[in-house]
């Protein structure tokens, strides 16, 4: 009898392992007692933005409505009077990353409260080599904003990824969208660019913590804030997608842990069953 190995069974059916491993094998459950790399962060505003305590919120909830992932999200909210400052769930372990490395940025909002404009933006802190104006190292904070990514409220060269929505979940590109920047390579609204664009005038640049003046030790921020003191933001983050390489991890923010969804179970026991089936036949072919 001719031996048939389990890898030339699975090699077999590619598409099917395909399919699971992309439901379940990149996702990460961020949860209270599992934060990992995430943890919120909360600026008092004011002239220095000054870490602060009790004077923002961000948790973790159920809901609003039905999130992209799992059963809630990351609630970021600014209390009264402290429009000023910011609420933001901050990641870090990314330092080093170059930013010619990043294959995937994307993640979902949902905005009950604003200032008439602002949905909560995706900050990116950076170091460099060197600039184009040949000033030597320094650091930048990269800005991603929602509202800023359609032809006419943003850059046309872009895609246009459509308008805001108040209390509806969207997901953004941010990846393929415009940003703007402190060093003022790139203004907000229709002076944003691509993040190559920006990215170009720099040598060498890399994720960096270093360059995060708010938000010590952190390479990224999911952000409500930074505004005027009688601004009020509340606003929802889920189903964060950073891929570097090619190798993408989303992030499921979430109030509980919990186990696979029954859909995913369902899935994953057919295609075990289908693989079952498939190895039988082979085995009989084989003798």
């Amino acid at each position: 009898m001719k031996s048939v190995s389990v890898q030339s069974v699975i090699l077999a059916s590619g598409l099917l392992i395909g399919a699971v491993t992309l439901v379940r094998a990149d996702t990460v459950q961020v949860t209270p007692s599992n934060m990992g790399n995430w943890s919120f962060a909360f600026n008092a505003g004011g002239p220095d933005y000054l870490p602060c305590t009790n004077c923002q919120i961000g948790s973790m909830v159920t809901g609003p409505g039905t999130p992209p992932l799992g059963v809630g999200s990351a609630n970021l909210q600014t209390t009264p009077g402290n429009g000023d400052g910011a609420s933001s769930i901050a990641l870090s372990g990314l330092d080093g990353t170059p930013l010619s490395a990043l294959t995937a940025l994307s993640y979902s909002t949902y905005d009950t409260v604003n200032n008439g404009q602002q949905f909560p933006y995706l900050q990116l802190f950076i170091s460099y080599a060197n600039d184009a104006d040949n000033d030597g190292p320094g650091t930048d904070t990269l800005f991603f904003e929602p509202p800023y990514q359609t032809a006419s409220t943003g850059n046309p060269s872009l895609p246009d990824q459509g308008d805001t929505e108040m209390n509806e979940w969207q997901t953004w590109n941010a990846l393929e969208g415009g940003w703007w920047d402190n060093n003022g390579i790139a203004g907000a609204g229709t002076g944003v660019l691509s993040l190559a664009s920006i990215l170009s005038f720099y040598t060498d640049p890399v994720i960096d913590d270093s360059g995060a003046p708010y938000f010590p030790t952190s390479d990224l921020a999911l952000s409500v804030g930074f505004g005027s003191p009688g601004d009020s933001y509340n606003g929802y983050v889920d189903n964060m997608t950073i891929g570097i390489d090619g190798v993408n991890t989303t992030y499921d923010f979430d109030p509980n842990n919990s186990v696979p969804e029954p859909s995913a179970i369902v899935l994953l026991g057919t295609v075990c069953l289908g693989l079952c089936g498939l190895l039988r036949r082979k085995l009989a072919r084989s003798v």
